[in-house]
């Protein structure tokens, strides 16, 4: 069973990814960008605790999105006010590309924007991951054709200069299949998502 720590941790993670307008939170997402020290087990205990105490809701099939309960606000936002007087930290990092870091004060809240620049190296490695483990995925084989086709228009653009605006759309579209994949009721979601973090973290 998870900690009350670690579930308002999560529940703070996923309040501070439900200030972006018109995106639900999703729990990978915020595994990768605000918990990346976490492994699956705790992550799922986490999301479970905050299922059963209704603070999340209606979790989606596949990206594993949710709602947070009006109760569950109140609570992640008076968490944020109370440590809005609190001592802070800046560091100017010249890179963290793939390298989630982050510094909070004790009693402070932590907000995380990490920039990921897009390589040519990145999305080869991102390439060789998909035709490496894509079998796991079980995908089928309409969704394995639609996922093939994106995977295929990204290594279209590694024989030139990529463009990032068709390499981006057809990220997104790929993370969109994969989430879909690796999601799934609470009691399996988030089964193996860590092989594919390079891919969600790239197009998030």
């Amino acid at each position: 069973m998870a900690s009350q720590q670690d579930q308002d941790d999560l529940l703070d993670a996923l309040f501070e990814m439900a200030q972006s307008p018109g995106k639900r939170p999703s729990i990978v997402e915020a595994q990768l960008k605000y918990l990346p020290e976490w492994d699956n087990k705790r992550l799922r205990e986490a999301a479970e605790g905050l299922l059963a105490n209704g603070d999340i809701l209606n979790p989606s099939h596949g990206a594993f999105n949710v709602d947070l309960s009006s109760a569950a606000r109140k609570k992640a936002a008076a968490r944020v006010s109370g440590s809005a007087g609190a001592s802070s930290t800046t560091y100017n990092i010249g890179s963290v590309h793939h390298s989630p870091f982050q510094h909070v004060a004790p009693g402070g809240y932590g907000v995380q924007n990490t920039n990921y620049q897009m390589t040519a190296n990145d999305l080869r490695a991102i390439v060789d991951l998909y035709w490496d483990h894509v079998d796991e995925l079980k995908l089928d084989v309409a969704t394995r054709r639609k996922a093939d086709a994106q995977i295929r228009t990204i290594e279209a653009q590694l024989i030139d200069e990529p463009d990032p605006t068709i390499v981006k759309a057809a990220g997104k579209s790929l993370k969109t299949i994969v989430e879909g994949a690796i999601g799934g009721a609470l009691g399996n979601a988030l089964a193996n998502p860590g092989v594919w973090a390079p891919l969600l973290a790239l197009f998030s």
